[in-house]
């Protein structure tokens, strides 16, 4: 299970690295940092604010414990090509990996991973076909799945294992038939404790065009099949060719396509009537995958508010592909895009935060990083004469400097609650109508200088 570190953690890291921006090298907000792997990295896990991993396509399992700033090899798997990668907790976590020719292989760590070894049967090892999107779920210590997200194959695959990955067996998917199977095409996947979806969609010249869902609220051993949306044409080539789901609880998830999402509240029982486009006209798009289109490829909430989505675009005018990401603070609600797109040109990206920072692998070796408290992106030179007072307040704080003209206040998660445009020496700032907590001031100057304060309201 990923787990959060306590946000004072995350805001004490938050502050030094707006201290030291210059240094970082940050362009608008995006920090691009090299692990020193070879190729493509894969997916990404975050323990806490410290500690995260990446799996490498040069089979590298590599680990950084602050908080990505520096990375160490702690394992090479050779001849695998790392895909997947999670911790149940602190010392036990699972690396799934392929090589050539079909050929799986599992690794497990019970020593917070300073030691890998195999796992698995054969069974595994001649059932994981060479796709980057495989993703792995932990339901407990022993209790794990394998779904391959098959992207123009067929028939989506569920493994599950409940002896530490020692011998897996394939779920028996509620397929309403043979031909639905073997026309089927995985999309997404999620669990959550015993909640569990998997997503699929079918549709050739003799079937027509569906998206379904397999839904599971006891751990896997029983599901229920349920159609999400029927349409015309051809399904393949527009708006389901890649899914991302999120759970929002039980029974409750949130499925996100490339122009938006639609929600579930009794696990998809009831097929959802609406079809959400909350980030439609931050898309680019025609109705051609092979056009000018953008396709998700990663998905992660830290919370049921703060969450980041990654996707690609594919031009087909100059064959190029160019990544992009949009963050939302409300739930998806809305989402915003970022400053700067993704120097990459990966078609696979992979996503994971904690808090407020989230991170994206890609390609070369490299690890984005950004917050969304935009205040670490500030490349300007601090300005380093304000004041604040006082830092523990019951809602009215003075700031004390020269040439003020700005001052934006801003909660832990990122959320922009007052901002107040004075050209004065001193500015008065009145939180008293926000709820007690930690409170980001980022204060300007007639200059473009800036500065960042923290208080606590109490």
């Amino acid at each position: 299970m990923k787990r959060h570190a306590i946000i004072t953690t995350l805001l004490f890291l938050l502050l030094a690295a707006a201290g030291t921006v210059k240094a970082q090298q940050l362009v608008d907000g995006w920090k691009k940092i090299n692990t020193g792997a070879e190729g493509n990295l894969y997916d990404i896990c975050c323990l806490d604010a410290d500690n995260i991993w990446v799996c490498a396509q040069d089979g590298g399992l590599l680990k950084s414990n602050d908080g990505g700033e520096t990375w160490v090899r702690k394992h090479t798997e050779e001849g695998y090509a790392m895909r997947a990668i999670t911790f149940w907790d602190a010392q036990v976590g699972y690396a799934l990996g392929y090589g050539e020719p079909n050929n799986g292989v599992l690794l497990k760590t019970t020593d917070a991973g300073e030691n890998w070894m195999r796992v698995a049967d054969e069974a595994l090892s001649q059932s994981i076909t060479d796709s980057p999107y495989l993703e792995l779920f932990l339901l407990g210590v022993d209790a794990l799945y394998i779904y391959q997200n098959l992207y123009f194959t067929r028939t989506p695959g569920l493994l599950r294992s409940t002896d530490g990955g020692l011998s897996f067996e394939w779920v028996d998917l509620p397929f309403e038939s043979t031909q639905e199977m073997f026309n089927g095409e995985a999309k997404a996947a999620y669990f959550e404790d015993n909640e569990g979806y998997c997503i699929f969609s079918r549709g050739n010249q003799d079937m027509d065009p569906m998206l379904g869902a397999f839904h599971t609220g006891d751990g896997g051993q029983t599901w229920t099949r349920h159609v999400l949306l029927t349409e015309d044409g051809d399904y393949y080539s527009d708006p389901f060719s890649m899914v991302k789901t999120h759970a929002l609880g039980k029974s409750d998830a949130r499925l996100f396509y490339y122009r938006g999402y639609f929600d579930t509240h009794d696990g998809f029982v009831t097929p959802p009537n609406e079809v959400h486009t909350a980030y439609e006209d931050e898309m680019t798009g025609s109705s051609s995958y092979f056009g000018d289109k953008s396709f998700p490829s990663d998905m992660k909430f830290t919370d049921n508010l703060c969450g980041c989505h990654v996707s690609n675009v594919f031009w087909m005018a100059t064959a190029t592909v160019e990544g992009l990401a949009r963050v939302t603070k409300d739930g998806g609600e809305t989402w915003e895009p970022l400053q700067r797109d993704l120097d990459s040109h990966r078609q696979v990206f992979s996503v994971d935060g904690v808090d407020t920072t989230f991170y994206v692998t890609s390609e070369n070796g490299v690890v984005y990083k950004r917050s969304l408290l935009e205040l670490a992106a500030v490349d300007e030179e601090p300005l380093t004469t304000m004041t604040v007072s006082p830092t523990l307040t019951d809602g009215v704080v003075t700031l004390t400097g020269k040439d003020l003209v700005e001052a934006t206040v801003y909660n832990t998660l990122g959320q922009l609650v007052l901002t107040k445009k004075e050209d004065t020496a001193t500015m008065t700032l009145d939180l008293s109508s926000q709820p007690s907590g930690l409170y980001f001031i980022s204060v300007t100057d007639q200059n473009g200088q800036r500065c960042v304060k923290k208080i606590v309201k109490q």
